[in-house]
């Protein structure tokens, strides 16, 4: 069973700087990705059109074993992870997913935000993911998600940028 602070568990968006330090994220000059994996269509369709909506790129998946499929296939800024989905359940995605990256994108972590109507439901250790929403998520929670984390982005590029550090991706 998952252990994560109270913090993590509030459904308003306090994204930790530290955590994010350890997330990388696509090249400047590119327009932020987004994954969303849920397996309503409706508030798949729904969250996607949120996000495109603040001028990311969205992608989506309705269960487990298509989101392994096009995390490996490309790099997302973003994951929205619902936990109860068909075929492979967002705990073994994440799981998976953090093997897969550790081996074929060695220094790269991308930021996973997990949600759930049970919050019991989640069974992977806490540092699998950096966010965890309690659902029904509200769009406005999707879109104060997405400005924070596309801000962070942007600071981390830039000073990456002035820095003279090679981007990873």
């Amino acid at each position: 069973m998952a252990s994560w602070s109270k913090k993590r568990k509030r459904p308003d968006v306090e994204l930790d700087e530290q955590t994010l330090n350890k997330c990388t994220f696509t090249p400047s000059g590119n327009i932020p990705k987004a994954l969303v994996v849920e397996d309503s269509k409706s508030t798949c369709l729904l969250f996607a059109k949120v996000i495109a909506g603040l001028g990311w790129q969205t992608v989506s998946a309705q269960d487990g074993a298509c989101a392994l499929q096009l995390l490996a296939s490309e790099v997302y800024d973003l994951v929205l992870l619902d936990v109860q989905l068909p075929l492979l359940s967002g705990n073994d995605v994440v799981q998976k997913f953090r093997e897969w990256e550790t081996a074929h994108r060695p220094g790269c972590r991308t930021a996973v935000v997990m949600m759930s109507g049970d919050e019991t439901a989640v069974e992977v250790d806490s540092a699998m993911f950096e966010h965890f929403i309690p659902k029904p998520v509200a769009t406005t929670t999707v879109t104060q998600l997405c400005e924070e984390l596309g801000n962070f982005r942007d600071h981390k590029v830039m000073v990456q940028r002035v820095a003279g550090i090679d981007e990873k991706h």
